[in-house]
């Protein structure tokens, strides 16, 4: 090999693209360039001769499939392999992938193994690329190069001159099995057994039934998955626009140049393997998706429901008037307790829409105050814990966000809950609320600095530092349920002892 295949990951988790990046590295025929976001990849692709691009389907801001598109649609880039990683199986979004010419699907999990086989596997169709009739790339791949080859494909020639079978025959028969027949019957009739060819060559002028009617036939059937390419001596126009609208892959005059008609062959060959492989990764996705809704109707109903029911006993105990006052305490945390459980089973299935970009945000008031001092109290135990002080300053009365409670109160107790367990003992972490322009303005202060190491990727997917158990989820669901909710957030580090953590909301009046 001549130079090292050139990949592009694209993927705003780092372990991810660090990984995908070691992993094809070590294999020595590789040299991987990573970036976070899909923004970055134009002047990379100008100084660069990018073989290859694999990108995540859900980046933020422009997504793999807005990426794809965009590459598609450009003069220069339009050819050029792009993989998808994804974890969303939907049908949608498999059919709008395919209709922009996606090289192949990556199901995640996976492991690097799988990778290397279908990175490798595009990167070799794309060294097989159409021949054109008068031109032979440099550089043929080998069989050794070409698995798939190995276990001998079939091929059916089709055509009524003896010669010209025998010749075909002669030409092929090393690296193909062959099939012949010598009229068009005879050919539909193989191709209908149960051990059907892999690609089929057609001659056009033969008696009672010629190649456009076979071809005809054989698309309008099961059949039509065979590729078809036309051997004619019929060179007009007219003759080779009619084959390819009735369905064949290619068109090859007679007399033949056996380099080019061979390289056509192992062209449409591999073709065919990869769109096998492209129907075998869509039914892993529309599996995986239906896993994955099955996986979300049992946290719905088999989760939610018993846990709903919980809480609606305990609150029917609470507001029985016998209930002595000594159990009513306890009652409290365990009705807050199962409130947890419910928001953290609610949010993650929620996450999951918002990912996948199926969340229906359904805005309403929301006040503010009260909810954050009701987050103040769910944490009261960690707070307590650590002889903390937590102030409040409202710069604003009564403020109200248009948003979902629920992911409001998500969004303020991931950030607060962070504060706790980053600020010192016996510290002091402050909450303000502002009106700023349309929005709401909550920031939340304390001591002590977010890790460098971490800042570029505070709220990325499982981005986390410090914590034996922490999942690194917190950020990024608190990024993800502000962004649904058409909000903002951010952070900052002051003087390298302190942060701050802003998120902004959409405000209406409390008279809305």
């Amino acid at each position: 090999m001549e130079r090292q295949w050139q990949v592009l990951v694209i993927d705003d988790f780092a372990p991810m693209r660090n990984t995908i990046r070691s992993g094809l590295e070590q294999s020595g025929l590789f040299t991987v360039f990573v970036l976070s976001s899909t923004n970055q990849i134009w002047p990379l692709l100008e100084n660069e001769k990018i073989d290859l691009v694999i990108c995540d389907i859900n980046i933020p801001g422009q997504s793999g499939l807005e990426l794809l598109e965009m590459i598609r649609g450009h003069q220069q880039y339009c050819n050029l392999p792009f993989m998808l990683m994804t974890g969303d199986g939907s049908k949608q979004v498999v059919t709008q992938a395919i209709a922009l010419r996606v090289n192949d699907f990556v199901v995640k999990p996976f492991t690097l193994n799988q990778l290397k086989e279908r990175v490798t596997s595009v990167l070799q169709r794309k060294t097989r690329a159409p021949v054109a009739a008068a031109q032979l790339p440099d550089n043929q791949p080998t069989e050794a190069a070409i698995p798939f080859l190995n276990t001998k494909p079939t091929i059916l020639v089709v055509d009524d001159e003896p010669t010209n079978l025998e010749l075909l025959f002669n030409l092929l028969k090393n690296d193909y099995n062959i099939k012949v027949a010598n009229n068009g019957k005879k050919a539909l009739s193989i191709v209908s057994s149960d051990s059907p060819p892999d690609l089929i060559l057609l001659d056009i002028m033969m008696p009672e039934m010629d190649g456009y009617e076979v071809c005809e036939t054989l698309m309008n059937n099961t059949s039509h998955d065979i590729p078809v390419i036309f051997v004619s001596a019929k060179t007009e126009v007219a003759d080779v626009t009619k084959g390819f609208a009735l369905g064949a892959v290619d068109y090859v005059y007679k007399p033949l140049q056996p380099e080019i008609l061979q390289a056509r062959i192992r062209t449409q060959l591999a073709l065919r393997e990869a769109r096998g492989q492209l129907r075998q990764t869509i039914d892993a996705l529309l599996e995986n998706a239906r896993i994955k809704q099955d996986m979300e109707n049992i946290t719905q109903h088999d989760v939610k429901s018993p846990l709903s029911s919980v809480l609606m006993q305990l609150t029917l105990l609470l507001e029985d008037p016998q209930m002595a006052a000594q159990y009513k305490e306890q009652l409290s945390q365990m009705r807050r307790s199962a409130q947890m459980a419910l928001g953290l089973v609610s949010q993650g299935t929620d996450l999951l829409k918002m990912e996948n970009g199926t969340y229906q945000l359904q805005p309403e008031p929301v006040e503010i105050e009260p909810l954050l001092k009701q987050v103040q109290l769910d944490l009261s135990e960690p707070i307590q814990q650590k002889h903390l002080q937590i102030s409040f300053k409202f710069f604003v009365k009564n403020p109200v966000v248009k948003g979902e409670e629920q992911l409001c109160y998500f969004i303020f107790s991931n950030l607060l809950k962070n504060a706790v367990e980053a600020a010192p003992d016996r510290s002091e972490v402050m909450i303000s609320v502002e009106e700023l322009h349309d929005s709401v303005t909550i920031r939340f202060y304390n001591e002590g600095a977010v890790p460098e190491g971490i800042r570029e990727s505070l709220f990325d997917k499982y981005v986390t530092s410090g914590k034996e158990e922490g999942t690194g989820l917190g950020s990024y669901s608190a990024r993800m349920m502000t962004l649904v909710q058409n909000g903002d957030v951010s952070f900052k580090v002051l003087n390298n002892a302190k942060t701050v953590f802003t998120v902004s909301l959409p405000r209406i009046t409390s008279s809305h």
